[in-house]
């Protein structure tokens, strides 16, 4: 049994292992491309193998498939190679980091 919702113009798929996720999704993909000539598409899922079930028989390379931490990644790490953005992290988040690395230092057994 399959469970979807929609939001606007992004859709949920929430089934068990082999009900046919990958072909439904790959399907729906392709059926928008061919109406949307135009448009493109975001697919994020949460495994490598998923993503790469996915990425067979796509039409189209307006398609971006991507595991969650891949696509997450590529998000944000222009954003640390700007210094400023470095620094402004730093600064609002420097104690607590050095407070955790000092927690997991003392937790460890020599």
């Amino acid at each position: 049994m399959s469970n979807q919702k929609k939001y606007k113009n992004v859709k949920i798929i929430d089934a068990p292992a082999g009900s046919g996720k990958t072909f439904s999704i790959r399907s729906q993909i392709n059926q928008y491309l061919i109406k949307n000539n135009k448009s493109q598409v975001l697919c994020i899922t949460f495994t490598n193998r998923a993503m790469k079930e996915l990425k067979k028989n796509i039409i189209s390379n307006r398609v971006y498939i991507s595991t969650i931490h891949s696509f997450i990644n590529d998000f944000i790490s222009p954003l640390f190679k700007n210094e400023s953005i470095i620094n402004y992290y730093l600064k609002e988040y420097g104690e607590k980091i050095r407070k955790n690395i000092s927690n997991v230092k003392g937790t460890r057994k020599m």
